[in-house]
């Protein structure tokens, strides 16, 4: 049996259980509650899209929104005919996503960790663990069925993809070896070795830009990066840097397609949109600030049910976050020598810094719970920084002693801390959320009485009123019960109060979703209803499931 030699570092085999581990734990944190928390909004009107594109013919060039592409519905649309239409499926769709994302972030540890491969498995161990346990992409990114939460795996297999092809790039030989044909060949090899990776990396920019607008601060950032290291601009000078960028354009080519026929809708729907930023907001170190407060509770969890969490201990843990990241950036981008990464220091801070500059300017509603996944792509990069940094100056072999030993202890009790109090703050925010209701449990349990009711012959009704019936968490109730009628293949007629009326008239069995107050109407039209599920939430407005049954036959 051949002999391995320690300073080979760990083997395949334990590279690939350290990320089963890390995917376990990502997967038991997203599949606890995926269905329930958070509540649906308009994740729906996304999936209906995709649903449309999988049975309904639709080929659209961009997004529900003009200004994403349709890249994520197609491939939502793929899953859905393989596996067949469900209402559970998108959730499930995100969080597999959501799992990619962090082994992504395991290779993003990987490729920016020192340069001996033991301490290199420990950057990309902790990165994956500090992007499975992070409180927004375990609630959000890993369950809510938008385009954008994809935007981390795209954004963090793009930078993978960067990563190869500058290290491909960089020969350190390169200088010392005299001119001739060994040095052509050399550099004709490297250029060969770069092109796929630089291929794929374009390809991956324009997918990732069709997710969400906001990853042009990330292709600036990683274009700036590219362009501060003389080997990597000596690239400009060969052909694959610009057929990446024709491979970019050729994969953001949907949109770019439907602006030129369509007279720029994108920028149209984006200035009308809620969330662009007036003109009369001046972006500045203020806007700056606030960001980095919002990644702190991205990262970490410093949410209430719906926006940012007034106490005084999150809004501290939350800075404490947001402060260590920065450094791990900082410390990364600064750091020279053997343990060193040979390159891609620089790159997670000048990610940060684009998008901390840049959100505020463009976007003016990222403080929400929700609206947090808008800095979403920004976490693995200085997951995988910080993790670096912790690997290069700190050696897990056993216990010293003395007051080294007290110094160990620290650095385990704290990298626990940092590993899994997310994890916890997550789990905690989901237990108040099923206390306050703020989960999706009675929508799921009025999808099941109408199932059953439906399959005994009644006919299902929605009430057009429901759109009118506000919820605490966003949304409204008839988008979320139109859609999950829908996803679930049960037939269905909106209607307003007055067909309603009418139809009641019929001799026949009916269940219907109705607002509070066409429920009155009905009742003072001498209407009977039998009420299913009319316990409304504390602090939202009246809205039910009832049955109306024909009237038994005279004796």
């Amino acid at each position: 049996m051949p002999h391995r030699s320690p300073s080979a570092g760990p083997s395949r085999q334990a590279i690939l259980a350290s990320l089963a581990l890390v995917l376990l734990l990502a997967a038991l944190l997203r599949g606890q509650g995926l269905q329930q928390l958070p509540h649906l909004t308009d994740e729906t009107g996304e999936v209906l899209w995709a649903w449309d594109i999988a049975f309904a013919g639709l080929r659209p060039l961009t997004h529900t929104d003009a200004y994403n592409g349709a890249f994520w519905p197609y491939l939502l649309a793929g899953a859905l005919r393989i596996f067949g239409s469900s209402a559970q499926l998108p959730r499930i769709f995100t969080m597999a996503l959501s799992l990619a994302t962090v082994a992504a972030t395991f290779g993003l540890g990987w490729l920016l960790g020192p340069v001996e491969r033991r301490r290199r498995l420990v950057s990309a161990s902790l990165a994956g663990l500090l992007m499975a346990t992070a409180f927004t992409p375990v609630l959000v990114n890993g369950r809510v069925a938008w385009s954008n939460c994809s935007t981390p795996l795209w954004t963090s297999l793009l930078l993978i993809c960067l990563l190869r092809a500058a290290a491909a790039a960089t020969d350190p030989g390169a200088m010392s070896r005299p001119p001739g044909a060994a040095a052509t060949r050399a550099g004709t090899a490297r250029r060969r070795a770069e092109g796929p990776w630089l291929l794929a990396a374009g390809g991956l920019a324009g997918l990732a830009l069709q997710t969400h607008p906001s990853v042009l601060l990330l292709l600036l950032a990683a274009a700036l990066w590219w362009l501060l290291a003389p080997e990597r601009r000596a690239t400009l000078h060969g052909p694959w840097p610009w057929a990446a960028l024709g491979l970019s354009l050729l994969a953001y080519a949907p949109v770019i397609v439907f602006n030129l026929r369509d007279g720029f809708q994108t920028l149209v729907e984006a200035s009308d949109s809620v969330n662009w930023a007036p003109g009369d907001v001046a972006p500045g170190p203020a806007g700056s600030l606030a960001a980095l407060g919002q990644l702190g509770r991205s990262a970490f969890g410093g949410f209430d049910l719906v926006g940012p969490s007034p106490a005084p201990v999150w809004i501290g843990l939350s800075w404490v976050w947001a402060l260590i990241l920065v450094a791990g950036a900082l410390r990364l981008g600064r750091r020279r020598g053997s343990r060193g990464p040979a390159l891609g220091g620089r790159l997670p801070l000048l990610v940060l810094g684009m998008a901390l500059l840049g959100l505020p300017a463009f976007n003016r509603n990222w403080q929400g719970l929700l609206e947090a996944r808008y800095l979403g792509y920004t976490l693995p990069p200085l997951f995988a920084a910080l993790s670096s940094w912790i690997a290069a100056s700190w050696e897990p072999r056993r216990p010293p002693e003395g007051i080294d030993r007290r110094r160990w202890l620290i650095g385990v009790i704290g990298l626990g801390l940092l590993v899994l109090l997310p994890g916890m703050r997550g789990l905690w925010w989901q237990r108040q959320a099923y206390r306050e209701q703020y989960d999706n449990r009675r929508l799921w349990s009025m999808l099941d009485e109408t199932g059953q009711a439906a399959r005994a012959g009644a006919s299902v009704y929605v009430d057009r009123e429901l759109k009118q019936v506000g919820w605490r968490a966003g949304g409204q109730p008839r988008r979320a019960v139109e859609y999950l009628l829908e996803m679930q293949g049960q037939a269905y007629v909106e209607a307003p109060a007055e067909t309603l009326n009418h139809v009641l008239g019929e001799e026949r069995e009916l269940v219907l979703f109705l607002a509070g107050d066409t429920v009155e109407r009905l009742r003072d039209w001498g209407r009977a209803l039998e009420p299913i599920d009319e316990a409304a939430r504390p602090g939202e407005e009246a809205w039910g499931l009832y049955r109306s049954r024909p009237a038994p036959p005279a004796p």
